[in-house]
């Protein structure tokens, strides 16, 4: 089940890292990009405690 979860939280990380690159390419929306690449990274980091196996 952790494992299902992981999997989403990791796609939900992807989205959100894509957003922040997006923001980031937007020479304007740098400073609102940089926060939202670091909490994409911050997921794909708890989406790998979760699918790990105990």
């Amino acid at each position: 089940m952790t494992a299902v979860l992981g999997t989403v939280v990791g796609l939900l990380a992807a989205v959100v890292w894509i957003l922040g690159a997006v923001l980031c390419a937007t020479i304007l929306l740098i400073p609102l990009g940089l926060p939202v690449i670091r909490l994409g990274s911050r997921l794909f980091g708890f989406a790998r405690q979760l699918m790990r196996l105990p």
